[in-house]
């Protein structure tokens, strides 16, 4: 808040003020009977950071306990993500009448302090978390400072945002229970129509931009195979587009570059196209495992993650949309598994 400005015996004017840029869609007006108050969260750019909350003040009291989370929320969205993008302005946390929205600087609440979406635990992992908290402050990252220029292209904001929901339970609880959050919701996704929408006529894509987009990202990384390298790949999206409107072609053309890889066709499978591939399998002679992808995309390929017992470590092998053999043993082949928690396909 810049000033309050008395206007007459019953009127004051209240001037407030943000000193990045900003998408039109997240300007908002919360009036109400709020109390406040601030603390500071010291950045990993050096910053120290305003946080100010705003709760109904009937509500200042449960609030005082239940946003304590938002320090590790943005803690861990740190340590995935990169620095918090507006230190000048701070961050805030407002309660409003509707469940919420990644407002800048201003994040909506209105999940009335209960864990997971309205209290319901989507993910059946009986977390503590409070899901708005987390999701729209992912927000300030992935649609706040790096948007999309055309909102066709919004599955940039909410993939993203909802994949590093998963890089927040990864930074708190591990790997392993991220995988299970990231694929807890699989069977929301309708892959009925494109997460990519129409170009120049306001039109986004299918809402399976969320969860699908998330897994989406979730097989890119083990495609890169490379977490160092995944690390630096999602911070530095931040750090090169920087309060910025990007795009599809924006994004695809940063991975190429930065990997030395050519993902332009997996990128279209699943952006492009309702479905993302579907694998066939086969078994010759009690021995052979054979493979393929089903794919929209003419010459698609894509790594295939397999091993043979519940404990055995991961096997990569490259697969295309003709058959592919896997020699093995007959008990080896009999007990094949693919690793459809890391990679997301149907089957054909």
């Amino acid at each position: 808040m810049r000033s309050i400005t008395p206007i007459s015996s019953t009127q004051k004017r209240f001037e407030w003020w943000i000193s990045y840029p900003i998408n039109n869609y997240n300007v908002t007006l919360n009036v109400g009977d709020y109390a406040h108050w601030q603390e500071s969260f010291y950045s990993v750019s050096g910053d120290t950071i305003a946080l100010d909350f705003y709760p109904l003040r009937q509500n200042l009291s449960k609030a005082r306990e239940h946003f304590k989370q938002t320090f590790e929320i943005i803690k861990c969205l740190e340590a995935t993500c990169g620095a918090y993008p507006f230190p000048k302005d701070g961050f805030a946390l407002v309660e409003t009448p509707y469940l919420g929205m990644e407002h800048q600087g201003a994040v909506a609440y209105g999940n009335n302090y209960q864990k997971g979406y309205s209290g319901v635990d989507l993910w059946g992992l009986g977390l503590p978390e409070d899901f708005i908290i987390l999701h729209e402050t992912g927000h300030e990252w992935w649609g706040n400072n790096v948007g999309c220029s055309d909102i066709a292209d919004m599955w940039i904001h909410e993939a993203f945002c909802t994949y590093a929901e998963g890089l927040y339970i990864e930074c708190k609880y591990g790997y392993s229970l991220a995988m299970d959050y990231l694929n807890a919701q699989k069977k929301r996704i309708s892959n009925d129509s494109p997460i990519l929408g129409v170009y120049g006529v306001n039109e986004e894509g299918n809402g399976d931009m969320y969860v699908k987009g998330a897994l989406f990202l979730n097989t890119l990384r083990h495609i890169i195979n490379n977490d160092e390298q995944w690390d630096t790949l999602i911070k530095g999206i931040q750090t090169e587009f920087r309060l910025q409107q990007i795009d599809y072609k924006t994004l695809l053309d940063y991975f190429n570059r930065k990997t030395g890889l050519d993902l332009s066709k997996i990128f279209k499978q699943y952006i492009e196209y309702p479905l993302p591939p579907r694998l066939e399998k086969r078994i010759i002679n009690k021995c052979e495992v054979q493979v393929r992808w089903h794919s929209e995309v003419n010459g698609f390929s894509m790594p295939l993650l397999y091993n043979t017992s519940d404990n055995g470590q991961w096997k990569r092998v490259e697969v295309g949309t003709e058959w592919k053999t896997i020699v093995l043993d007959k008990e080896s082949a009999k007990n094949i598994n693919f690793a459809e928690k890391l990679l997301y396909f149907l089957y054909h």
